[in-house]
């Protein structure tokens, strides 16, 4: 995945879970400190955010870092994937892949 293509996709997200929750983009901005065009650029594919302002939107929508960052269909598979009876220290974090940093 292309950085141009994540930014997309997570404009796409923010947008979409921002709506979700009721928000305009002007008073997310206010709630999290920055300027409402930040958000707009955001959510158009234009700027990405730092990890602290993905915190913030995070803890402000609701939802985890991931929502933001990774589509449905690999939130899925992770959940799918994910087994209770996994152990501590058992091989490396099999979700490493799903970001394009991380490979």
């Amino acid at each position: 995945m292309t950085k141009e293509a994540l930014m997309t996709l997570c404009g796409e997200r923010l947008h979409h879970i921002r709506t979700q929750r009721g928000f305009t983009q002007s008073e997310l901005a206010e709630l999290v400190g920055v300027e409402q065009n930040h958000i707009s650029h955001i959510e158009s594919g234009r700027r990405m955010m730092s990890l602290t302002l993905l915190r913030e939107i995070a803890q402000t929508l609701r939802v985890s870092t991931d929502a933001l960052l990774f589509d449905e269909a690999i939130l899925s598979n992770r959940e799918r994937s994910s087994s209770p009876s996994r152990t501590a220290g058992s091989g490396t974090n099999k979700h490493r892949n799903d970001c394009p940093y991380l490979r």
